[in-house]
């Protein structure tokens, strides 16, 4: 396994992510292709409810995503200091943890499902049941695929991402067809999960190594970690998905499928641009753990996403009428205006992940004030303008540049107060 890890570190950053790019492509195409014909088969209004439920995942997925740092941060770290006994006790302590932790969850789904699905304002307790077994599913997925990218495995977590969206595309489109509408639709998704993690825990198996298991792993460290982790990871719940979450209670179901269409792009957008922070937050904790250098790593992903990020809200301006009109359909035409405006908010949301994995893969706490005063903004804004979505657009867009520009300002004024590097 350490020969694997050495080896990939010794190639380049971009390489590394250009593997798990290509990955990530090879998920979207089967996953956009799945999310557009479900638009055309479902309608606005079922297509709504769908994207409610996907929100909610997604919303428990960030909620969950300090599963992912911590895990790839404690893995890299045990990699990089080879300390094999504390790797393999820290992998069996947390799968005993989700194992338990998922019998309870499906307690609680059976007790929550009625409220919550009268609170979300849901068709029924079965689309949140089968919601909250498709994350259950997820966050077994989240964790084998974490310590894959602890173990800087790009390879083989790339082929995992492509075959989860091929799993859903096939099973989802079948049970679409039969008549099953938005459930079936569900059932796709939490399949796809579930059979990917089966399928990443094969070859982990193999990567882990077969040594004594050592039980001395400083627990203080860790918790502080964690801690920092879950702040994050809360805030970072709220500022990406809070907007829909908006407008599904406060407009129409028709706009909720609008803006359904509309964030389909900017997801396009978010994941690959999440190719290079994943793979720099991985590079970062492995360095850093070796007290190697990294701020020069940060540098360059800034600037390669503030380019992209240029080209890519040029793009869609150009392109914002075929985009929708030739992949959802004619019935998504109305929401043609707000589409730059979401792709602007989402590269800036973008920056924000790379400042917050650049300090946390360092297990450093600068960021973090930031991302808690600009969730509470959001909330704030969103609760006072929410009329349209024009509104709820202006509210993150304000929020995530607001972010942005706090940091620069503030890293300037500690540059200039210490005589230092800006960073």
């Amino acid at each position: 396994m350490y020969g694997l890890v050495a080896r990939l570190t010794r190639t380049t950053f971009f390489h590394q992510s250009g593997v798990l790019l290509i990955g990530q492509v090879g998920a979207l195409i089967p996953a956009y292709l799945f999310s557009v014909l479900s638009a055309r088969l479902l309608g606005p209004a079922d297509f709504g409810v769908l994207t409610t439920s996907a929100t909610l995942v997604l919303i428990l997925g960030r909620a969950g995503a300090p599963l992912v740092w911590i895990v790839t941060n404690v893995v890299a770290t045990f990699a990089a200091n080879d300390q094999p006994g504390k790797l393999r006790y820290f992998v069996s302590r947390m799968f005993k943890w989700l194992a338990a932790s998922s019998l309870i969850g499906l307690a609680l789904i059976i007790v929550l499902a009625r409220p919550l699905s009268v609170i979300l304002r849901l068709p029924s307790a079965t689309v949140i049941i089968l919601t909250l077994v498709w994350f259950m599913a997820l966050v077994m997925l989240m964790f084998a695929r974490a310590i894959q990218q602890g173990l800087l495995s790009f390879p083989m977590l790339s082929l995992n991402l492509t075959l989860e969206s091929v799993l859903r595309l096939a099973i989802g489109l079948a049970l679409l067809y039969t008549g099953l509408g938005v459930n079936g639709a569900i059932i796709g998704y939490g399949s796809g999960c579930g059979l990917a993690a089966l399928i990443a825990f094969v070859p982990l198996q193999r990567q882990l190594p077969r040594a004594p298991i050592d039980v001395q792993v400083q627990a203080r460290s860790l918790y502080r970690f964690s801690a920092q982790a879950v702040i994050a990871a809360w805030c970072f719940a709220i500022l990406s998905n809070a907007d829909f979450i908006a407008v599904k209670w406060f407009l129409p179901a028709t706009d909720a499928g609008l803006y359904a269409a509309v964030q389909l792009y900017g997801m396009l957008a978010l994941v690959g641009f999440s190719a290079l922070y994943t793979v720099m937050f991985s590079a970062i904790s492995y360095s850093h753990a070796r007290g190697d250098e990294t701020v020069s790593l940060f540098k360059r992903v800034l600037v390669v996403v503030i380019v992209l990020g240029i080209v890519a809200v040029a793009f869609t301006g150009l392109l914002a009428r075929p985009l929708l009109l030739y992949t959802v359909g004619a019935d998504y035409a109305a929401a043609m205006p707000f589409l730059v405006w979401y792709m602007a908010a989402t590269v800036l949301l973008s920056l924000v992940m790379v400042v917050n994995s650049f300090y946390l893969a360092r297990r450093e706490g600068h960021f973090i004030p930031w991302l808690i005063a600009g969730t509470g903004l959001l909330i704030v804004l969103l609760l006072a303008f929410h009329d349209r979505i024009e509104a709820v657009l202006f509210d993150i867009v304000l929020v995530y540049g607001a972010i942005v520009i706090a940091y620069a300002l503030h890293a300037l004024w500690r540059a200039m107060r210490d005589n230092t590097s800006i960073i």
